[in-house]
């Protein structure tokens, strides 16, 4: 025959996990939703003059999808260098295309 102090400890650590999973589930999700939301404000759109690309006067060409490119997704961010070459790489490495800058110090 069983415990039945040792069944009910059972069942009550198995409660608190699942207790416990749901509540890091939701921490979790809250999170997901707060970053989506901060991510879509912050990175709502390129801003015209700080990609090397426009700024250089390089092609700004599509990185997204990796076949057949449509648009441009990927941008890289520089401060106090000067841009010396800028391209998107024509790889299938990822679902989108890498854009490649070279640059210098000024």
């Amino acid at each position: 025959m069983r415990d039945p102090v040792r069944t009910l400890r059972l069942v009550r650590t198995l409660e608190a996990t699942a207790v416990l999973l749901f509540l890091l589930q939701s921490v979790r999700a809250l999170f997901s939703v707060l970053f989506g939301l901060i991510y879509d404000t912050v990175f709502s759109g390129p801003p015209v003059l700080a990609t090397p690309v426009i700024v250089g006067g390089f092609d700004p060409a599509p990185t997204s999808p990796v076949i057949r490119p449509a648009e441009r997704i990927d941008f890289v961010w520089l401060s106090g260098l000067d841009v010396k070459d800028a391209r998107v790489l024509d790889s299938l490495a990822s679902d989108h295309r890498m854009v490649l800058v070279e640059a210098s110090m000024p």
